[in-house]
């Protein structure tokens, strides 16, 4: 009993049974690159994302099977992201590189997109989201943390049952980002 996966770290978990290629290297998640919907760009490229493997920790990638980024079907943000639990794999959509027109945007959102430092202007219905390349940058790497904890909790849903509640699921990955979030830019005694 001293050793079973209930009692385990989820990190000695995860790093014991990543796969590994025949030097001993880890091998994370492959990383598809689709082209975006013209007009669109990729916020994260695969290199920003290889750089998250290095400093995240291996539990958040253990089980994922691949990260792929796509070109957007519809509106803007709908959505930025999405984690699939059946076949392990998250999908980052495109958006437009710095200006965002938005119809009927509710204000919690608008808000929400403001507090990630985008300015936001309203016309009569539309709301004009316009965005500097490094706030931009930011804010996809929250929707890929956010996708990486909604990963996180179904893949460890034997040690803690899953959220019965949408939003209390929603909350769980939120909890997620944030301590991605510490762990990602503590700073470093090297």
């Amino acid at each position: 009993m001293s050793r079973s996966f209930r009692t385990r770290p989820k990190n000695v978990i995860a790093n014991e049974r990543m796969p590994r290629d025949d030097d001993g290297n880890i091998i994370f998640p492959r990383i598809v690159t689709r082209s975006p919907k013209t007009g669109d760009i990729h916020p994260l490229n695969k290199r920003a994302i290889a750089v998250a493997y290095k400093r995240l920790p291996l539990e958040y990638f253990y089980g994922l099977k691949e990260i792929v980024l796509m070109p957007r079907n519809g509106e803007i943000g709908h959505p930025f992201g999405k984690y699939s639990p059946h076949s392990k794999q998250i999908f980052l959509y495109s958006v437009p590189p710095s200006e965002w027109i938005l119809e009927d945007a509710p204000n919690s959102y608008l808000n929400h997109l403001k507090s990630s430092h985008a300015s936001v202007s309203l016309e009569g219905s539309k709301a004009i989201v316009e965005w500097e390349t490094p706030f931009l940058f930011m804010f996809y790497l929250n929707v890929l943390f956010h996708e990486l904890g909604h990963h996180y909790i179904h893949q460890y849903k034997c040690k803690k049952k899953l959220p019965m509640d949408v939003y209390l699921n929603e909350w769980h990955a939120d909890l997620q980002v944030s301590r991605i979030h510490k762990h990602a830019f503590r700073k470093r005694s090297s």
